[in-house]
């Protein structure tokens, strides 16, 4: 977060002058950050799946360069930003940077805001990503 430049100025007390301090050379902004090591995409097959009805999404990663990763995923169910399910098995295997499930979901979950969220683990660290969702019968 940036911070804002506060200018103090002395209170005067009658016949004394007041003094403003400045810095001598304005602050230099922070350094970008470097890019992520990793570059994730979560993909649905679109915002409002159906009970009961076969959901597909896909998740894609590549390192900065482009190189695509394998590692394991877990999908994840959140509602307001807490986990209320994790889809079975967890941490997933997959290959040449792509993964690719399908999902049911149960009448339960009908018309509640969730995300669907992916968590990734490879070798260069882990990242989440998640999908909006609202089940509809």
């Amino acid at each position: 977060m940036l911070g804002s430049l506060l200018a103090l100025a002395g209170c005067g007390t009658g016949s004394h002058p007041t003094k403003t301090t400045r810095p001598a050379t304005a602050p230099k902004p922070p350094a970008s950050a470097p890019p992520h090591p990793i570059d994730a995409t979560l993909v649905g097959e679109n915002h409002a799946p159906t009970v009961g009805k076969p959901w597909t999404y896909y998740v894609t990663v590549t390192d900065a360069q482009g190189s695509k990763l394998s590692g394991t995923e877990t999908t994840q169910y959140t509602f307001n930003g807490v986990v209320v399910g994790t889809e079975k098995p967890t941490n997933v295997r997959f290959t040449d940077g792509v993964y690719r499930d399908t999902i049911e979901f149960p009448a339960a979950a009908v018309g509640y805001p969730l995300d669907v969220q992916t968590v990734i683990h490879v070798s260069l660290g882990t990242v989440t990503r998640d999908w909006p969702i609202v089940v509809h019968r």
